[in-house]
């Protein structure tokens, strides 16, 4: 009976606790604590509610909950301890796997299935009324969980071992507290598993939860361990990128973090007890980096060497004062070696940016989308427009601009602006024309870069300007000199073909008129033919020299009355028949339709000058589907050396297909003719 008391006092305790952390509860070390306190306070109960169950099979059933809560001990205590010690900070997934494995231990635990793995055998009887277990035995995996528990305990025994060597006395008193409490709590637990205790039913673990909340609130009430701010120095100064280094007014080192360690290249086991100046080094004697560092005012740049190279740092020292007296001295070290490089290597850039923005041709800018002006000129913009640098940044955009590109730039820019915005690259070229100093104008061309300021935030826009005048007068002698060969090459076409042919139909008229009361009436009307298709080749062929001059007709005229006007063209240009045939029900697109007409006129010519025959035959299909043009001859065909030496222009036939994605078939046989097709089917159609 006694011991029940102890559990009902221990419960109590407990309970106290958790009342006592509700303070706490909004940081994290208060909730891992409560949760231990409430596991506690869960293992008390369950061994209460064994003592007075009202038969011997429910109090078998509370005892086997009871030693299945012990597994939680030891995630409970590695939560609390990822929340104060810096350490298992990063061991996270550590703590989640010890997690899951004890969770999973208790779920078999308590699963009916699997008891007599965890209790092997158990007796009750009922010692001064309560229900006791007179003896039990544990099973295999009850054996495992403790096994597991243990190992557990044992690392975070090793790990609190440090936190006792802590030169903070708050944290030198948590450290041991933690350590005790756990310790006693692991052979307890022991006890408890193999059922060692001198009277039967007395269970250690719930008196020692007891105790260990009965020390956390002396803890609290006494030793203030949920003091923040110790906890804070030690997480800040450990996980901090500078080096923090303590040292005694006498120079020796106390206390040391990681980063501190590193910077000198020493172990921090290594570094305790030693002179700070047998790693760094001194400042001269009597001078007045001396006395600030013996004031506390201390604040320069060192170097240290170390792995065989010099790193330079930034030293910053002060004094840490109890009443008036010195306590310590606080050193923060902080690298400045690439800080120091990269100064130097954009000082360096900024040398060959300024050599080359002051001596380029080209005009450099930038401009603020925000305010609406230049930010910034190079002075080759001289060069260009005859105003300084200071005067373009001094002129408004209208000035920079004439009326009509700066209506176009005014117009365009806000929706450039919204693109960039919506994740668009930001990239352009314009040509823009600028007004000049001494009233001219330039054209330049302004290739572009949006890009967003990270200190302002505003949107600006990079640019390099680049006068293209030349460039201009250039491209437009060679348009001047294309037109010219294009005339020059119509003036022989109609020399050559239309004068010709409209000479002929003269003769053929003359000759009508002077024969025409002596000739037979069939042979008059054999002339007047002739005269007929000599007008109608004339009128075919200035129909096409007419879309040649005019390209525009070309695109905007059916594919079947192109071919039409060919034919008509060039029938009275030979004595072979060409017979066009069409049945077109889709128009075609533009550089389909002028691919086959080229390909069309290539055969054709081919077929007139080389093959020799008596017919030539001209049909183009346009469906829904595909579309087809055929040319075919009796001609005599074409050797191998001939299409090797392309003088019949197949090679030019083909490049026409392909650039349509056309398939061009040629089929020839000696001496029986030439079949030329090509076939183009739209997108997502195969081509074959």
């Amino acid at each position: 009976m006694f011991y029940s008391y102890l559990i009902i006092a221990s419960s109590v305790v407990s309970l106290l606790l958790l009342v006592l952390l509700l303070k706490y509860i909004k940081h994290k070390p208060g909730r891992a604590l409560s949760a231990i306190a409430l596991l506690g306070l869960f293992i008390q109960l369950s061994r209460l509610l064994a003592m007075f169950s009202a038969d011997a099979e429910r109090a078998a059933w509370w005892h086997n909950i009871n030693l299945n809560l012990y597994v939680f001990l030891a995630p409970a205590a590695f939560a609390f301890l990822y929340f104060v010690v810096d350490e298992f900070h990063e061991r996270r997934w550590e703590g989640i796997l010890i997690s899951v494995v004890s969770l999973s231990f208790f779920i078999i635990g308590v699963t009916p299935v699997w008891r007599d793995a965890f209790i092997r055998s158990i007796e009750f009887g009922k010692v001064d009324g309560l229900w006791t277990c007179l003896y039990w035995e544990p099973g295999y995996l009850f054996v495992l969980s403790w096994l597991f528990s243990n190992i557990v305990a044992l690392r975070i025994f090793s790990r609190l071992w440090r936190w006792t060597k802590s030169s903070n006395k708050t944290m030198r008193s948590r450290g041991w507290l933690a350590l005790w409490n756990i310790l006693f709590s692991a052979i307890s637990s022991s006890f408890d598993f193999f059922n060692f205790s001198w009277k039967p039913g007395f269970v250690f673990m719930p008196l020692i939860l007891g105790a260990v909340g009965m020390s956390i609130i002396i803890g609290i009430w006494f030793f203030d361990i949920f003091d923040i701010l110790p906890l804070a120095h030690e997480t800040v100064v450990q996980r901090m990128a500078e080096g923090v280094i303590v040292i005694t007014p006498e120079h020796k080192i106390i206390n040391v973090n990681s980063p501190g360690a590193n910077f000198l290249g020493v172990s921090k086991e290594d570094l305790i007890g030693k002179n700070i100046f047998e790693f760094v080094p001194p400042p001269e004697k009597g001078s007045r980096q001396e006395q600030n560092f013996l004031t506390g005012d201390y604040h320069d740049q060192i170097r240290i060497v170390r792995d065989g190279g010099e790193r330079l740092f930034g030293v910053l020292v002060t004094n840490l004062y109890t009443g008036e007296r010195i306590l310590a001295r606080l050193i923060i070290l902080r690298d400045l070696t690439e800080f120091q490089e990269t100064r130097k290597a954009l000082r360096e850039s900024e040398t060959r940016y300024r050599l080359l923005a002051e001596n380029i041709v080209d005009v450099i800018w930038v401009f603020d989308t925000h305010t609406g002006r230049f930010k910034y000129f190079s002075p080759s913009v001289e060069h260009l427009r005859g105003y300084t640098a200071e005067e373009a940044l001094a002129q408004s955009m209208d000035e920079l601009f004439t009326p009509e590109t700066f209506e176009k730039l005014d117009s365009i820019f806000p929706s450039r602006v919204a693109e960039f915005l919506g994740g668009g690259d930001g990239y352009y070229v314009d040509l823009v024309e600028q007004p000049c100093k001494d009233g001219s104008t330039v054209w330049v061309e302004a290739v572009m870069q949006f890009v967003k300021n990270p200190d302002s935030g505003h949107i600006e826009v990079y640019g390099v300007s680049r006068d293209i005048s030349e460039r201009l007068e250039l491209a437009k002698q060679e348009r001047e000199l294309v037109a010219l060969e294009e005339r020059q090459r119509l003036a022989r076409d109609l020399h050559d073909a239309v004068s010709q042919t409209l000479f002929s139909a003269r003769l053929t008229a003359e000759v009508l008129l002077q024969q025409k009361g002596k000739i037979e009436s069939e042979i008059l009307w054999k002339n007047i033919h002739h005269f007929s298709d000599l007008v109608k080749s004339a009128l075919g062929e200035m129909r096409i020299l007419l879309l040649e001059l005019r390209p525009e007709s070309l695109e905007n005229t059916a594919i079947n009355f192109l071919l039409s006007h060919l034919v008509d063209a060039l029938s009275a240009q030979t004595e072979t028949e060409i017979i066009f045939k069409s049945d077109v029900e889709k128009e075609l697109p533009v550089d389909v339709k002028i691919a086959l007409y080229r390909i069309a006129q290539e055969s054709l010519n081919n077929a007139i000058k080389h093959a020799y025959g008596k017919q030539i035959s001209i049909q183009i299909i346009s469906k829904e589907e595909f579309a087809e043009l055929i040319i075919e001859d009796d001609g005599r065909g074409f050797s191998d050396a001939e299409k090797r030496g392309d003088r019949l222009g197949l090679t030019i036939m083909q490049e026409r297909a392909t650039e349509i994605g056309a398939t061009l078939k040629i089929e020839n046989q000696p001496e029986k003719g030439t079949r030329i097709s090509c076939i183009w089917k739209p997108e997502g159609e195969e081509n074959v």
